[in-house]
């Protein structure tokens, strides 16, 4: 007879809590899907279809759909200490309160972990790039808008710099280490997850113990940030007689996502203020998954859902923002969107090829 060992409360609350983490990001896409699909059809779908498209179509349904995949399938669980009655009476009773809906007992074979942990392994996998991916598609992305995509991009700062080659380089090396020790960190933690108990559940995967070092995978992002930060702060208080409108723009815009990790979900034209802050989610995740590796799936869909609403109120706040008219005084800064060409032919929608 197979010997069952159960999951502990804590687990089952940690993995609870990450599926409703999970369907709290996906409406949160949902929702601003909702109020942006205006500016979307006049500054994205009629316009002619060029690299941006393809970036905004790719980070609004990217996240979208492997959230949408995470949480489909997923029941929820309720984990028992025993076999006895106790164990259900006490089930029954969280029933009867309310607390649990649809239940289900859940039990797994520890003879047979090694036959359910592939499936897990491959599902951290997955995640861990699609963070990965949105986090290179906001950041590295938007070049050509000078824009950024976590709270500060690289690329804005070369604009604010009027394109010093000197600052492109550093940043173009940082973002490379940054990249590079990211994907090195995945790889990492893939190739070693195997040795710590890893259980598959039908809410989600149980990691009972990952490696140390997979919990500073945040870590390049919290060094480069304020790296970024630093040099916009010279740009804007110490350089203030040599900055034009257009970086004055550009610097503001940066230091606002610094603060602030997301704009306000009810306009595009309203003024930004702290939802959430970017060193809260990011420090967050880097806590969590060192000292609670249970508690991670209530980070993780966030790390994907954030990069994407922000890269995409990014592309619209800057296409539109120069759609209006609010063209830079100064050529050396001037940004090129790839299917704008001056204010005028802006009032053509869509643009004629």
């Amino acid at each position: 007879m197979l010997d069952p060992a159960l999951i502990s409360l804590s687990a089952w609350k940690a993995l609870n809590m990450g599926k409703q983490s999970r369907a709290a990001a996906l409406g949160l896409l949902i929702y601003e899907y909702v109020i942006t699909i205006e500016d979307e059809i006049d500054l994205i779908w009629l316009k002619k279809k060029s690299w941006v498209t393809i970036l905004y179509h790719f980070n609004r349904w990217l996240p979208a759909l492997w959230l949408t995949f995470d949480i489909s399938e997923q029941e929820v669980l309720i984990a028992a200490d025993s076999f006895d009655k106790q164990s259900i009476q006490s089930a029954t009773k969280s029933i009867q309160y309310g607390i649990i809906q649809n239940v289900c007992l859940y039990y797994y074979d520890i003879h047979e972990v090694d036959f359910l942990w592939p499936s897990c392994v491959a599902y951290l996998l997955c995640n861990n790039i699609a963070a990965l991916l949105t986090t290179i598609s906001v950041q590295k992305g938007v070049q050509r808008f000078h824009a950024k995509t976590q709270p500060l991009t690289s690329f804005k700062v070369w604009a604010i710099y009027d394109r010093s080659r000197r600052v492109l380089s550093w940043m173009i090396f940082l973002s490379i280490f940054e990249v590079a020790a990211m994907a090195l960190l995945i790889g990492w933690t893939i190739a070693r997850v195997e040795r710590f108990p890893v259980v598959s559940t039908p809410v989600g995967c149980l990691f009972e113990g990952l490696p140390p070092l997979s919990a500073i995978f945040w870590t390049p992002s919290l060094i480069l940030e304020p790296i970024i930060c630093i040099l916009v702060l010279k740009k804007v208080f110490v350089d203030r007689q040599r900055r034009s409108e257009l970086a004055t723009f550009l610097a503001c815009d940066s230091l606002l996502y610094f603060l602030v990790y997301v704009r306000p979900l009810l306009s595009q034209r309203t003024r930004p203020f702290s939802i959430y802050r970017i060193f809260v989610e990011l420090v967050g995740s880097t806590i969590v998954w060192a000292r609670y590796p249970s508690y991670i799936d209530l980070f993780m869909p966030w790390s994907v859902a954030l990069p994407s609403l922000l890269c995409n109120r990014i592309l619209l706040n800057m296409r539109g923002r120069f759609t209006r008219g609010s063209a830079p005084t100064r050529s050396s800064l001037l940004i090129e969107l790839a299917t704008l060409r001056t204010s005028a032919d802006s009032s053509r929608i869509p643009d004629e090829e």
